[in-house]
């Protein structure tokens, strides 16, 4: 995967923050949504805590792989981190704790 640049004399001022444009794989913002869904889902069943959060951020990413406009977009973007960022790794913690791993 590469990035490539086009540098010119107005490069070294402030640019606005946009995601660059490469090319291959990864997942896109709709799958995401989707997989975080199943794994909501996942982990309600299983009991574990947080189940909920996880949920309303897969909400959140289905609604920024919809938005048209890009503030929307980023809105909803940050609302999906705020929600995992804190839970992501105590959930899947708690899940290998309870089937072995």
């Amino acid at each position: 995967m590469r990035v490539t640049e086009n540098r010119s004399a107005t490069s070294f001022l402030p640019q606005p923050q946009t995601a660059p444009v490469v090319d291959g794989g990864g997942t896109d913002i709709g799958t995401l949504a989707d997989q975080l869904g199943t794994a909501a889902r996942n982990f309600s069943m299983a009991g574990i805590n947080g189940h909920e959060d996880v949920e309303s951020a897969a909400a959140f990413l289905h609604a920024a792989h919809q938005a048209t406009d890009a503030t929307e977009r980023d809105v909803f973007l940050r609302k999906a981190d705020k929600l995992l960022r804190p839970i992501v790794w105590d959930m899947t913690q708690e899940y290998r704790d309870m089937v072995g791993d």
